[in-house]
């Protein structure tokens, strides 16, 4: 069930750029959702990782990254060639974002997600990304604040986002934060992955 909703949320932009530009063609939507859930059937975790397993994950990648970052300026084409239809859905999102403000509070953590993920789980295997702590941090009680920092940051910060997920596993009784842009809260779909991957609004009244 978390795999299709990733799909769903995934190819979420891209799916009502698509049926906006087509006037609801349904074969081009099913299109635009098959190729976000291609990378998935082409390489389960503990698989071959062969050519197949190398193309999904750049086919991965790419799309999750042109749909967060162009999430603005497809949603905006929809709006322009769907005025009736994408609007309205517009309007409820941007409402919806100003009546919750979870990034002012403690976030919307998903641990599901950030731990189990497809893109995820295959990108912490093909980097051999882990999870390091001294037994000194982790000795430390749960109610002591401690402060890291992720270097390098990056384009996207790619690293964090996959860190997320183990550092459930590694600090399960530390509730953990993490500082993000403002700005990051204002673009569709990447705001709800810095939510579910425990990112608030680093602006001073919050941090």
């Amino acid at each position: 069930l978390m795999q299709i909703l990733a799909v769903l949320l995934i190819s979420a932009v891209p799916l009502i750029f698509t049926l906006a530009l087509t006037n609801g063609s349904l074969f081009a939507g099913l299109l635009v959702v098959g190729v976000v859930a291609l990378p998935r059937i082409l390489w389960q975790p503990g698989g071959n990782e062969g050519f197949a397993f190398q193309f999904a994950l750049g086919l991965y990648w790419n799309l999750v990254n042109a749909a967060c970052f162009g999430s603005v300026f497809l949603l905006g084409a929809a709006c322009y060639f769907a005025p009736r239809t994408v609007l309205p859905l517009m309007a409820v999102y941007v409402l919806w974002m100003q009546v919750t403000h979870f990034e002012l509070k403690d976030g919307r953590a998903w641990a599901s997600f950030a731990m189990r993920e497809w893109g995820f789980q295959a990108f912490r295997h093909f980097i051999h990304l882990q999870v390091v702590l001294p037994e000194a941090i982790l000795q430390k009680p749960a109610d002591e604040p401690l402060f890291f920092a992720v270097h390098p940051h990056g384009v996207a910060s790619d690293f964090r986002l996959l860190m997320d997920g183990m550092l459930h596993k590694a600090m399960p009784s530390r509730e953990i934060l993490v500082l993000a842009a403002s700005v990051l809260f204002k673009l569709p779909l990447v705001r709800e992955l810095c939510l579910w991957s425990r990112c608030i609004d680093a602006s001073r009244p919050v941090a």
